[in-house]
């Protein structure tokens, strides 16, 4: 009742608590989120990762050791593993649909480090490997996949199969999407180099799992 007085009568809506701050949707339309040292701004109606206790191992696991001149971050969200690559890399292209999403993650990535594509994953791989074909190929240093539990798209395989990036961080929250395109990886000769598991949903039967992936060696990347 004292909620319903604050926002009006709703069917649906998102609540998100972190330490002394409390914030409800309908009330104000961003929330902020400290995540391994990290203020992040968000959407409350979008998406953000739920589990701020190992939220922090997971980002720093998915970059961890990687560097370079230049990432990629696909379906990047709000930004919670643009953020750490910036730190490591000369500047971050970040891809997302959402484009609400993409605006708050301009306030979380350092200024000048990162580039915004506010485009369905699959439209920005085909807009790339058509780049290649013209002999303009883009060069990764490193690639981190956070996508939805469908998975990746056989377009989006199809560009990193050829673009050859450094590494590749991929993270899931559905194991039978993520071992299918595992699956692919290894067949096309990468190597999983780690997987790791995180109980992200207690007492359910879902796990985050994130795997590091190395391209196949003596293969030249795309565009090359």
């Amino acid at each position: 009742k004292e909620i319903e007085a604050r926002i009006g009568k709703r069917e649906r809506f998102t609540l998100f608590a972190q330490e002394d701050r409390l914030y409800v949707e309908g009330e104000t339309a961003f929330a902020l989120a400290r995540v391994g040292g990290i203020d992040y701004r968000f959407p409350l109606s979008h998406f953000f990762q739920s589990n701020l206790g190992l939220a922090p191992a997971l980002a720093k696991e998915a970059v961890q050791g990687a560097s370079g001149e230049r990432a990629a971050d696909l379906y990047a969200g709000a930004g919670l593993f643009s953020a750490r690559l910036a730190r490591s890399f000369g500047h971050v292209d970040l891809v997302e649909s959402d484009t609400v999403s993409l605006e708050a993650a301009r306030s979380n990535v350092p200024p000048g480090k990162g580039r915004f594509h506010g485009l369905d994953v699959n439209d920005w791989a085909k807009a790339e490997m058509g780049k290649a074909r013209k002999g303009n190929a883009s060069r990764y240093d490193w690639v981190v996949l956070d996508p939805p539990r469908t998975g990746l798209s056989t377009t989006v395989k199809e560009w990193l199969f050829a673009a050859q990036p450094g590494g590749v961080s991929y993270v899931s929250c559905d194991l039978g999407t993520f071992s299918r395109d595992l699956g692919e990886f290894l067949a096309t000769g990468w190597t999983m180099e780690y997987l790791e598991l995180f109980d992200f949903y207690p007492q359910t039967g879902r796990l985050e799992a994130l795997a590091r992936l190395s391209p196949p060696r003596g293969r030249t990347p795309q565009g090359a």
